[in-house]
């Protein structure tokens, strides 16, 4: 919704899918103005799936009486530890096919163009880049590397945003820096475990680089910087 808002408001953006965008990743990036992808990329799988385990016959073989309480016809569909019934478990698949149908409009509204015959990429299955180019998934082929590079030699500025680094107040420094080095004397003598670390130390979150790579480009050049999905 965040990149439909940038959308709508005239922000160019650009997609560049580096490994994968399948299922919501797709859905993610279906909706920049152009969707750009490595050669290896894997892309699509507009379908829905839903699986769980029953236990009921567990049950009833030991003697356990599982009570299940609802108020709403469909409130509880299917149970992991319940007998479910025909209706419900019919009312499950037609939830699964009604969020189906609106995740292949969603595609249609934003590529119904490039794409065409929706429904012929819109079975769950996944694409390679070549393929996604053909069916229309795709803009182009390239790394999102060599796109930036491109715009850069193209006299566009490349702005790297991040999320902004919270500013530490003096107690949460004093306090950071007392429970380093509790952890560092007590990891010298040999008597901190592992789990106990987890307790003492306070550890900066690693960022850890999603599947999805996309870098929003915005073609005017007074736009200072834009969010990064």
């Amino acid at each position: 919704s965040q990149l439909i808002r940038l959308r709508s408001a005239g922000v160019k953006l650009t997609g560049c899918v580096d490994t994968v965008a399948a299922s919501g990743g797709y859905m993610m990036a279906c909706v920049a103005d152009k969707v750009l992808a490595a050669p290896f990329a894997i892309l699509g799988s507009i379908g829905v799936v839903a699986s769980l385990p029953n236990f009921h016959r567990v049950l009833e073989k030991n003697n356990v009486d599982y009570l299940l309480f609802t108020a709403g016809k469909y409130k509880s569909t299917v149970n992991v530890l319940a007998r479910n019934s025909e209706e419900g478990l019919a009312k499950f698949q037609g939830d699964l096919e009604a969020i189906h149908k609106q995740f292949a409009g969603h595609v249609a509204l934003m590529r119904g163009s490039a794409i065409g015959d929706v429904d012929s990429v819109a079975t769950g299955e996944v694409f390679l880049a070549p393929e996604s180019l053909e069916k229309g998934l795709i803009d182009g082929i390239c790394t999102s590397d060599e796109y930036l590079r491109s715009r850069s030699a193209a006299g566009i500025d490349v702005i790297v945003v991040g999320a902004a680094t919270p500013q530490k107040n003096w107690f949460s420094k004093l306090f950071c820096g007392f429970t380093g080095l509790t952890s560092a004397v007590l990891s010298a003598l040999g008597l901190l475990t592992r789990p106990v670390t987890a307790m003492f130390r306070l550890a900066p979150h690693a960022h850890a680089e999603g599947l999805l790579r996309c870098e929003a480009s915005c073609e005017a050049a007074s736009l200072a910087s834009q969010p990064r999905f």
